[in-house]
């Protein structure tokens, strides 16, 4: 048959053998050339989304960023306010002013990678807290955490407290705005309170980073402008 089909393997080499019944041919048989298949392995679909300061003060400016690893060369975002669409706010990264006290901001992200599946997946929601005092980041409901100075050199402190005063592992990730990651560490705040410092790798770049802090279930993303 001219067609054939088949699931491949990676590494398989296929070649198709044709023989003639034309009367006037010299030989009458032929081979194609081989073809080596690649199979790439699946990959899920995933977005997810930060924020510089999930608390704010009335007005003031915010900015979320989506991170997709299996985004593709040419990802299509959509970004949502309580779950409404954001006209032209199609990029990874969302600024905003006109937020208002417990607005829910997601992101949806279309993948360009074809074995990546599904092909359009939802970040979760984040709330965001307009009315406080601007320059604090909220982790929880009781706590709250800064990082300071910022811009730095690549050497900054990281306090506050966790919402439980007792003793808990904070997960400390610092990645670039591909979403690789450059630092990893854990530390342990003691009776909830976390005062730590983190220094970066000399050869760190010049630019913007996102510092993740972690615990249980309590997140903060801050945005770290690296200048030395």
């Amino acid at each position: 048959m001219p067609t054939y089909a088949y699931i491949p393997a990676s590494g398989d080499v296929v070649q198709c053998t044709m023989t003639s019944d034309y009367a006037c041919l010299i030989t009458s048989s032929a081979a194609s050339s081989p073809l080596t298949m690649y199979v790439e392995t699946p990959s899920v679909n995933s977005v997810t989304i930060y924020v510089t300061q999930a608390a704010i003060a009335t007005g003031q400016v915010d900015t979320f960023v989506a991170v997709a690893p299996h985004g593709g060369p040419t990802p299509i975002y959509q970004w949502y306010v309580n779950g409404v669409a954001v006209p032209g706010q199609t990029a990874a990264t969302f600024v905003t002013r006109s937020l208002a006290n417990g607005d829910l901001v997601k992101c949806s992200m279309t993948s360009s990678d074809g074995c990546t599946s599904p092909t359009t997946v939802n970040s979760t929601s984040i709330k965001v807290k307009v009315g406080g005092a601007a320059g604090v980041v909220s982790l929880n409901d009781e706590g709250n955490f800064s990082l300071v100075p910022n811009p730095n050199a690549g050497s900054f402190i990281i306090s506050g407290n966790l919402k439980n005063a007792s003793d808990g592992l904070v997960n400390i990730t610092v990645t670039d705005m591909l979403g690789q990651s450059i630092y990893k560490h854990v530390t342990l705040a003691a009776n909830g309170i976390l005062n730590e410092q983190v220094v970066l790798p000399g050869t760190i770049a010049r630019g913007m980073y996102l510092v993740t802090v972690t615990s249980g279930e309590d997140h903060v993303v801050f945005h770290v402008v690296i200048d030395k």
